[in-house]
């Protein structure tokens, strides 16, 4: 077995993007064009002749690398051959001292690692839209029903603007600078493939009430970032808008990936539509030392003060 490690540029990327079509889900962020949009750094390990593949994003503590998933990429992992993937972390194990790492699949990076779970909603799409309105809950279909009188939906390819607003009205994220380039250049490249679209939602006066971007890749459609303004709160704005998506959608995508939320009010948004939670796991080593965790700590608030 040979394991290597080498920077993006130097990869195959219809071998490697071949890997990420040939798995079920939870692929999206594993695309070599979804991975230049978020970092444009990233390295590749590779088993062999491409039998495995794992990207590789790193941050730094104390100017120690730390192996970690770079910004709006929630779920990385090994892809192609799983039964390479102890040999894959093992090999990670060694190149970092500090992890911090969240995957839906189940890794062994070190027998000291320290493992949490985490909560996304997901919503298999059969489909049939009558079905799966069938399984909304009674206060999103009468949502639905009152936003319908009221709200109308538009396309946009304004990136600057959604991404002025997710800044201002998501209020439990704090985005620096660098996350709003990056998200701009993630959805001006998901735009450009024809992989992703931004879905507005305006009042009968055209006052913006809702906004929402989704990223499209083969079987997938991934909820990337969205945002309700005041006004469209008690309208049911937001309601209709993913209404909307999963009308349009179901009858080409198997799944709707809500993203992860152990919040209680967004989960339970998700789960009106009939989303299922689903868990996936972070990863850490070293990070729970009492030193790195005030220095992760104050890194955070720096950025917050910024």
């Amino acid at each position: 077995m040979n394991i290597t490690l080498v920077h993006n540029s130097k990869i195959d990327t219809i071998k490697w993007n071949a890997l990420l079509d040939a798995e079920t889900y939870d692929a999206v962020f594993g695309y070599t064009w979804y991975l230049n949009a978020v970092d444009a750094n990233w390295q590749a390990v590779i088993v062999n002749d491409y039998e495995a593949v794992c990207a590789v994003c790193y941050g730094k503590v104390l100017a120690v690398k730390s192996l970690q998933n770079p910004v709006f990429t929630p779920q990385m992992g090994v892809y192609g051959n799983k039964n390479y993937a102890k040999a894959i972390t093992h090999y990670l194990n060694k190149l970092f001292k500090l992890i911090r790492y969240t995957s839906a699949q189940k890794l062994e990076f070190n027998v000291r690692q320290s493992v949490s779970t985490r909560v996304k909603q997901v919503l298999p799409m059969n489909g049939n839209y009558d079905v799966l309105h069938d399984g909304y809950s009674t206060n999103h279909k009468r949502n639905i029903k009152k936003a319908t009188a009221t709200i109308s939906l538009e396309d946009s390819d304004d990136v600057p603007a959604f991404t002025q607003i997710i800044k201002h009205n998501l209020k439990y994220e704090v985005f620096t600078d660098a996350n709003l380039d990056t998200m701009q250049r993630l959805i001006n490249t998901a735009l450009a493939r024809n992989e992703g679209f931004i879905v507005n939602a305006y009042t009968t006066d055209y006052q913006l009430a809702a906004t929402a971007c989704f990223i499209t890749q083969g079987n997938e459609l991934l909820f990337l970032k969205g945002a309700t303004l005041p006004i469209g709160r008690s309208l049911g704005a937001m309601h209709l808008l993913f209404d909307s998506v999963i009308n349009t959608y179901c009858n080409t995508h198997q799944l709707l990936d809500f993203g992860g939320s152990n919040a209680t009010t967004l989960a339970q948004f998700n789960k009106g539509f009939g989303a299922n939670d689903v868990t996936y796991y972070m990863y850490s080593k070293n990070f729970n030392r009492p030193l790195v965790k005030f220095l992760a700590s104050s890194k955070r608030i720096i950025k917050r003060l910024r």
